[in-house]
């Protein structure tokens, strides 16, 4: 991006935007999968269900973690890529 302004501004937006969806999914009122810790559910645990409530808890999260997997050869283990981004 040329211009170092908006670029400085774009920064921040997002920045704030990553801070507001990392508090939500971090607060004790949000059930996430991460929290659970009896036996059945670690026995069933996938990283795919991560990966849908992260889409759906924090999309711009989600967004910025795929657009930093992106290559120009696709790639078949990407589910997999991207639980080790976490």
């Amino acid at each position: 991006m040329q211009n170092v302004v908006s670029r400085k501004a774009l920064v921040k937006i997002v920045g704030r935007t990553l801070t507001k969806e990392a508090a939500a999914m971090c607060s004790k009122k949000f059930n996430s999968i991460l929290r659970e810790k009896d036996r059945d559910s670690m026995l069933k645990f996938k990283f795919r269900t991560v990966i849908i409530e992260l889409k759906n808890q924090a999309p711009t999260l989600h967004s910025l973690l795929q657009s930093c997997m992106k290559t120009k050869t696709p790639r078949v283990n990407c589910s997999v890529m991207f639980c080790y981004v976490l």
